[in-house]
């Protein structure tokens, strides 16, 4: 059987930042992990405060039956909130507005990096 199409809802988070910390000149866009959970960061752009989300995680969902409105679950924020607490712990304010989003996963069981030019194994997805 064919791995199947994995729809996921996803939130993400805008939070009132230190102008002077989080502009794009001082502390620009960054993916991070640390053995966990992988997050993503946008610097704050004019005052508009940074924006969070997490790129792994997520709940399975169906796409005509998801609830895009961010806050239904408890989760929504607290997940956003304990990565701020965590390692932003400075000039990072309230929490502003969140939105949320779908990823469409695609399960790989096998990895593999092709060299440019060069032809993929029969096996490689």
């Amino acid at each position: 059987m064919e791995p199947r199409l994995q729809p996921v809802r996803k939130v993400l988070g805008w939070f009132e930042a230190e102008e002077s910390l989080y502009n794009d000149c001082r502390f620009p866009a960054f993916f991070f992990e640390h053995g966990g959970p992988f997050y993503y960061r946008t610097p704050s752009l004019g005052g508009s405060g940074i924006k969070i989300g997490r790129h792994d995680g997520g709940l399975t969902t169906d796409p005509d039956m998801t609830n895009r409105s961010f806050g239904v679950y408890p989760s929504d924020e607290q997940d956003l909130q304990q990565f701020i607490q965590t390692y932003l712990p400075k000039g990072v304010g309230r929490f502003s507005k969140g939105g949320v989003c779908l990823y469409t996963k695609y399960p790989i069981h096998k990895r593999e990096i092709i060299a440019i030019g060069q032809k993929p194994a029969k096996d490689t997805m």
